[in-house]
C-alpha cells in the first residue's frame, strides 16, 4: 500500500542545502557501529555443491549459514560424519571460509522426529550440536532454532503450544545446547532467538526465562520490517525487552524476491542494519532454491547482480565505521569511513562536489547533472571527505506516514507528539 502523503510544498530547486555531518571516526568498535560482516545462507547440508562453493569463495563470499542435519549424523546411536552432506564444513576450513551452524530439526529416534521437547530428546539434540561443533573448526557459532516463533519450522507439542509455552520449550533447547557446545568449544558463540520478524511479545517470554545467559547474540529475520523502519523497530524491542539491549544483533536471514530490486535492497538493508548495530548480516540465499528469493549465484554457477552488489559492499563498506546521513525524515543514508556513502530517499535533486563520483550499487556510473534521489535505488558516492561534498535541493515533502510512522512510548510521549504531523 502506498503511504498516505499529507502535503507537498511547491519549493523549487533554486537553493541547495549542504549536508553537515560529524567528522570521520577511527575504525574502533568502541567508537560506534561498524559495517556488519556479510554472509550467505547456503544449503550445503542438503547437497554439497563444490562448484557453487568455489564461485562463492572466488568472489569474496566466505562466510555461510548452514546445517549439518542431526538425522544424517546420528545413526544407530552413533555420530557419523561420513558423507558429503555431513562433512562439507571440512571444505570451508581448507579454503579459509567459516560458517554458523543452524540446529533446529528433530530426529526420528527422539520424540518421534518432531521438535525435541522431552528432557531426553533435548539432551540428545544438544549432544549432536556439540559433536558437530567439536568436529568442524570452520564453525564459529551455533544458531539454536530457526524461526521458532512461526509454524513452518516447529512440529509436535512445540508447534501446538502458545507463545509463552513455546518460549519455555525454546529456552530449554537453548540452555542445553549452550552448555553442551561451550563445554567442548568455549570459543564458539551461541546465537539465540532465531526469530522471524522482530517479535517483542514472544521475545519478552524468552528473556523472562533467563535466555540472555545462554546466548552471545540475538538472531532475527526481519522479513516483515520495512527497511527504513528497522532502526525504530529494534529500538522498540530494546525498550520493551530491556534484556535484549545488551546483546549483539545478527540478521541471520534477509532477502528479496524481485531480481531487479534485489541488489538495491541489499544496499539499503546493509546501511540500515549497520546503523541498528547489527554485526553480521546473512543474505538468503547463496544459490537458487526455487522459493522465489534472489540468489547470489545463478543456476549456471555465475555471480548474479545481487552477488556483485554483495562483493562490492564487502570490499568498500564491511568493517568500516558507519554514521547516518539523514538530513531530514525523508532521506536515508550511511557514510562508511570518510570516502564512501550510500544515500536514498524521497525524490529530489542531489548535487556533488567535483571531487566526488556517483554510481549505483552495481558500479554503473551516474551522471552528476540531474542526479535525483530514489526510494528504490540508492546512490553510492565515493571520494575524499564524501559527506561535506553532498548537497540536496530543498525537501518538497512536508509530511508522510511511511517516513514518519511513529512508535510512541506511553501517554506522555503520545501527548508530546509522535513525530508525524497529521
Amino acid at each position: 500500500m502506498r503511504p498516505f502523503v499529507l502535503a507537498r510544498a511547491a519549493a523549487g530547486l533554486a537553493a541547495l542545502l549542504t549536508l553537515a555531518v560529524p567528522a570521520a571516526r577511527a575504525a574502533d568498535p568502541a567508537a560506534g557501529p561498524l559495517g556488519p560482516r556479510l554472509s550467505a545462507a547456503s544449503n550445503f547440508g542438503q547437497g554439497w555443491q563444490p562448484g557453487n562453493f568455489a564461485t562463492a569463495v572466488a568472489n569474496g563470499i566466505d562466510d555461510f549459514r548452514d546445517a549439518v542435519y542431526w538425522d544424517r549424523v546420528e545413526r544407530d546411536g552413533r555420530d557419523r560424519f561420513d558423507r558429503p552432506t555431513t562433512t562439507w564444513p571440512d571444505a570451508l576450513a581448507a579454503a579459509g571460509a567459516t560458517t554458523s551452524l543452524t540446529v533446529n530439526n528433530g530426529h526420528p529416534d527422539w520424540d518421534a522426529g518432531v521438535t525435541p521437547h522431552t528432557p531426553e530428546a533435548v539432551a540428545a539434540f544438544a549432544r549432536y550440536a556439540a559433536a558437530a561443533a567439536a568436529r568442524f573448526p570452520a564453525i564459529h557459532s551455533v544458531e539454536v532454532g530457526n524461526e521458532f516463533n512461526s509454524l513452518p519450522f516447529t512440529s509436535g507439542p512445540v508447534r501446538e503450544a502458545g507463545l509463552q509455552e513455546r518460549a519455555a520449550y525454546y529456552v530449554a533447547l537453548l540452555k542445553a545446547t549452550h552448555d553442551a557446545v561451550t563445554a567442548v568449544r568455549p570459543e564458539v558463540e551461541i546465537l539465540g532467538g532465531a526469530v522471524h520478524s522482530i517479535p517483542a511479545g514472544y521475545l519478552s517470554h524468552v528473556f523472562a526465562l533467563g535466555a540472555a545467559a545462554y546466548m552471545d547474540a540475538l538472531a532475527f529475520h526481519p522479513y516483515t520490517t520495512p527497511l527504513e523502519h528497522l532502526p525504530a523497530q529494534i529500538a522498540v524491542l530494546h525498550r520493551l525487552v530491556p534484556e535484549s539491549a545488551g546483546l549483539p544483533l545478527e540478521a541471520t536471514e534477509f532477502g528479496e524476491t524481485d531480481p531487479e530490486a534485489a541488489p538495491h535492497t541489499l544496499a539499503r538493508a546493509y546501511c540500515q542494519m549497520a546503523l541498528s548495530g547489527v554485526r553480521r548480516a546473512v543474505w538468503y540465499p547463496l544459490n537458487v532454491r526455487g522459493d522465489g528469493l534472489v540468489a547470489l549465484i545463478d543456476r549456471q554457477g555465475r555471480l548474479t547482480e545481487t552477488g556483485r552488489a554483495f562483493a562490492r559492499i564487502r570490499a568498500e563498506m564491511e568493517g568500516r565505521p558507519v554514521r547516518a546521513l539523514a538530513p531530514d525524515p525523508f532521506t536515508y543514508g550511511c557514510r562508511f569511513g570518510a570516502d564512501v556513502a550510500v544515500v536514498w530517499g524521497a525524490p529530489r535533486e542531489m548535487r556533488l562536489a567535483p571531487r566526488l563520483s556517483a554510481t549505483d550499487i552495481l558500479g554503473t556510473p551516474l551522471r552528476a547533472e540531474g542526479l535525483t534521489l530514489s526510494m528504490e535505488r540508492p546512490v553510492v558516492v565515493t571520494g575524499p571527505d564524501v559527506a561535506s561534498g553532498i548537497a540536496f535541493a530543498p525537501q518538497p515533502l512536508i509530511a508522510d506516514s511511511y517516513h514518519q510512522f511513529a512508535y510512541p512510548v506511553g501517554e506522555e510521549a503520545r501527548a508530546a507528539g509522535d513525530g508525524f504531523a497529521r
